[in-house]
């Protein structure tokens, strides 16, 4: 893993863009993370059910994105990170599905 530079708030530029590590949602993840949580929504576990809901297939749950999305971002500020206390304005643009990288 390459190590990114270390930030700090104020080297953080609202709108920009910064690279970050990325990451390979497998099946493994997918149903780890959703026995862990206690996921038992048919469209994150069942490929037909969530064909019948219009959808190519299982989806990814917003919360396994939003952590494995924190922990690749977090390289960002590693050394200078004390807490994190809001993530605002954060919205999901398409669905993950496992197998897919984000």
């Amino acid at each position: 893993m390459t190590t990114l530079p270390t930030r700090y708030f104020d080297d953080f530029i609202v709108g920009a863009r910064y690279d970050t590590r990325t990451r390979t949602i497998t099946d493994a993840d997918h149903e780890a993370f959703c026995r862990l949580v206690g996921y038992e929504v048919p469209i994150f576990l069942d490929d037909a059910a969530a064909k019948q809901r219009g959808l190519p297939g299982r989806i990814c749950p917003s919360h396994l994105i939003m952590s494995f999305s924190t922990a690749m971002t977090g390289d960002l500020f590693r050394e200078s990170v004390i807490a994190l206390v809001a993530i605002e304005n954060a919205r999901f643009l398409g669905m993950v599905r496992p197998g897919d990288s984000i």
